[in-house]
């Protein structure tokens, strides 16, 4: 059987692909003879990432104007009011996936609450850490502990891995089996808690 792509070109095509550790994963695993096919799925796969990081890249902006808006106009309670609802919305969203891997698993579902949860992570919510957050104010509460102010290298870094787990989870959602994304979003947990077990008071 000859191949209508060749090694080279189908290795370049995996590689260009957002998620493509999953999609190359698979392609060294299938017998040469199915590759023509999986190439295939692959252009169909490219079509649908490049609407879905369109769709991502314009809620991460309109999250980021929000946020660069707060930190510049609002008061200190207020902004501490935008980063708890833009968690909050993380959280919503987090529930649907979870839902959704522990009964009828709707792939559109979780790609849509994973585009949405990237988008926030990627908006700039370290702009409504502004001076004056680290406490109650008034009838405002926060949970942040004053430590979260003080370590910005280690806080940076916390950030920066859940960025990454959440751009890999929304990867992943996109076209991944189920036990991908079950994966995925564990680490995207992981992520999670290792800010809250240091930085979020009980």
């Amino acid at each position: 059987m000859s191949l209508k792509y060749s090694p080279f070109t189908l290795i370049r095509q995996f590689s260009s692909l957002a998620g493509s550790r999953n999609l190359l994963y698979r392609a060294a695993r299938l017998p040469i003879t199915d590759w023509n096919k999986h190439a295939t799925k692959c252009k169909k796969m490219e079509i649908i990432l490049m609407k879905r990081t369109i769709t991502r890249t314009v809620l991460g902006l309109f999250a980021f104007a929000l946020a660069t808006t707060a930190s510049a106009g609002l008061k200190p309670e207020e902004q501490i009011q935008y980063r708890q609802a833009g968690y909050s919305f993380m959280s919503w969203n987090m529930g649907k996936i979870k839902a959704n891997l522990e009964g009828d698993f709707s792939q559109d579902q979780v790609a849509k609450a994973a585009n949405a949860i990237a988008a926030i992570a990627n908006s700039g919510m370290g702009a409504l850490f502004g001076p004056g957050t680290d406490k109650d104010i008034g009838a405002v509460k926060t949970r942040v502990k004053p430590e979260l102010f003080q370590n910005g290298e280690e806080v940076g870094q916390l950030a920066r891995d859940f960025m990454d787990a959440a751009d890999n989870l929304a990867e992943v959602a996109a076209e991944g089996e189920k036990s991908e994304v079950q994966a995925a979003f564990g680490d995207l947990g992981k992520a999670c808690k290792s800010c809250h077990e240091k930085y979020r008071a009980d």
